[in-house]
């Protein structure tokens, strides 16, 4: 049947643990503590970047062992539409409750703009969690709890939710300074994985995306994060930022290998 691909399971579930630097021991099938814990493996591990979008210009699958490939395989990372979407169908492989949404990035921005972003939640128990390993941002390092008022907590990082109309939640989070900033909003209506196939077609070919104007890549590291804008590295070191501009693509090689796994061509 048509998009039977996008809906496969995942090939081989020790590669893809072995990816995130974990093992089947690691995981309590269907818990929480397991749940933040393969999260925060994936984002420390698997990096953000759009490097098809905006310089190889490959076209993007979403088909599950497309995905698979990519990023565990060919040790590659990928953005939003990739990244939960096969994180999506690795929760479900291993008995979790998951279902895809969409999501409005706000953070930054001071209009709602359309949706452009895809989230995971899990149902465990009467808890609803918010999930994500997609966002190149300050994306939370565990699941987030989706009830009106409630603060999660996790990392050293607060997240807050707050319904944000009859049909929205908003995600926002508290930085070192105390401020809060809105980052998502996301709704609870399940969406089946060929909904985001015309969403990541804009997103990885249109003019007017911002995935395909500039290079961004992203890592989570346990004392920070380093990121690749363009070619600006910065790294973010127990709140100290420091930051190096290289000349030319070619001359990141070594950077994207060493500081976010991955083997480019």
């Amino acid at each position: 049947m048509m998009y039977d691909d996008h809906r496969s399971a995942i090939p081989d579930m020790d590669a893809y643990l072995s990816r995130i630097g974990l093992t089947r021991e690691d995981i309590t099938p269907r818990g929480r503590e397991s749940l933040d814990k393969l999260i925060y493996a994936h984002q420390t591990h698997i990096a953000f970047e759009n490097l098809d979008a905006c310089l190889y210009h490959v076209p993007y699958s979403l088909a599950v062992t497309d995905l698979f490939d990519k990023m565990v395989t060919r040790k590659r990372g990928g953005y939003c539409y990739e990244m939960n979407g096969l994180f999506a169908r690795v929760l479900s492989d291993l008995g979790y409750d998951v279902i895809s949404v969409f999501c409005r990035i706000v953070n930054g921005r001071d209009f709602i703009p359309h949706c452009s972003h895809r989230g995971s939640l899990v149902r465990i128990g009467d808890d609803l969690l918010y999930c994500d390993v997609g966002y190149g941002g300050p994306q939370p390092p565990c699941s987030v709890l989706v009830e009106d008022g409630a603060e999660t907590v996790g990392h050293g990082e607060a997240f807050q939710i707050r319904r944000y109309d009859s049909q929205w939640w908003c995600l926002s989070r508290t930085d070192s300074a105390g401020i809060r900033r809105d980052i998502i909003h996301f709704n609870t209506f399940a969406q089946t994985p060929q909904e985001f196939i015309p969403l990541n077609y804009f997103a990885s070919h249109s003019p007017d995306s911002i995935f395909t104007q500039k290079i961004m890549l992203n890592r989570r590291t346990e004392t920070g994060s380093v990121n690749l804008t363009d070619l600006v590295f910065t790294r973010i070191e127990n709140g100290e930022r420091s930051s190096r501009e290289f000349g030319s693509f070619e001359e990141t090689k070594d950077l994207l290998r060493e500081e976010f796994f991955l083997e480019v061509p």
